[in-house]
């Protein structure tokens, strides 16, 4: 997975929040040490948090907090003492120390106030922190399981697209073959040539059809037995000289019309069973099918 597309799936977050298992967490850690840019995402991400939780505390919450213990700091005594001062335009006699209050107010009662409640602020913001790192969490929980749910959903698109994609292709496929075989039983250019079974297999037989013009020939196997292994059905053509032309191996034994070597020359044609490969001459024993022109 690309480091974009892995930021992008909200595992960071849950990262960050501490809710992911520690499998999850394990392969966080890898990738942030594999990429930097993932590294660097969660840095971000911590900052973040850490700022935000610093300048949205909750205000119901902190108002609370704060005004009861506002109040119980104007309930204490507070007393510091008066610092003495000195004037230069006063006499001698002025200038003499002069008895001092025993205690004020403070004047900066803001400024008094603020010393008071930096522990209660501290302790505010890490109790907002923790809310905002929860409900962050949550959130980003839930956009995973959504994200996930989405690549499930992607799969079974896709695995639907294939199979249906799979069937057109076996339509097409048999439309062609039909579209092919009717053209060859419809047009009166190929010859068909029974090919009947010998006595090494009476029952069996084939056909050919052979277009003398274009030398195109089609083999259809009505039947044949399996071949036994390490051996190959293989198709000849008898030439006007006797000769036997290598046309081709049979590559199945179904009732479909199969296309073979093109034959320019032939008065016959014979099925023989050689060794897998096909020979360059044929076995006569093994013939199991032959048909004059």
């Amino acid at each position: 997975m690309s480091p974009d597309l892995y930021i992008s799936s909200g595992i960071l977050e849950l990262y960050v929040a501490g809710v992911l298992s520690p499998a999850e967490m394990e392969e966080v850690t890898a990738m942030a040490a594999k990429h930097d840019r993932i590294r660097e995402e969660i840095q971000r991400i911590e900052e973040t948090h850490l700022q935000y939780a610093a300048s949205h505390a909750p205000a119901g919450l902190s108002r609370h907090f704060f005004d009861d213990i506002l109040t119980k700091i104007d309930e204490l005594p507070e007393e510091v003492p008066q610092p003495q001062t000195k004037s230069k335009a006063v006499n001698k006699e002025r200038e003499k120390p002069q008895p001092a209050p025993k205690t004020i107010k403070l004047k900066d009662d803001n400024s008094r106030r603020e010393g008071r409640r930096s522990p209660a602020r501290f302790y505010m913001v890490i109790a907002a922190s923790l809310i905002l790192f929860a409900l962050s969490a949550l959130l980003n929980l839930y956009l995973y399981q959504q994200w996930q749910s989405t690549q499930n959903d992607l799969v079974a698109l896709q695995s639907e697209n294939t199979a249906i994609s799979q069937q057109y292709n076996q339509v097409k496929l048999e439309k062609d073959k039909a579209f092919s075989e009717f053209a060859i039983y419809g047009n009166p250019d190929y010859k068909r040539v029974k090919l009947s079974g010998l006595p090494i297999a009476s029952q069996s037989e084939a056909m050919i059809y052979w277009n003398k013009n274009t030398q195109d020939v089609f083999l259809q196997v009505m039947n044949l037995p399996q071949a036994p292994a390490g051996k190959q059905y293989q198709l000849w053509a008898i030439d006007e000289t006797d000769k036997p032309v290598d046309a081709g191996m049979l590559a199945s034994l179904d009732n479909n019309i199969s296309p073979m070597k093109k034959i320019g020359s032939a008065k016959a044609f014979a099925i023989t069973l050689e060794p897998t490969g096909g020979s360059q001459n044929p076995t006569m024993e093994a013939m199991y099918v032959m048909g004059n022109i």
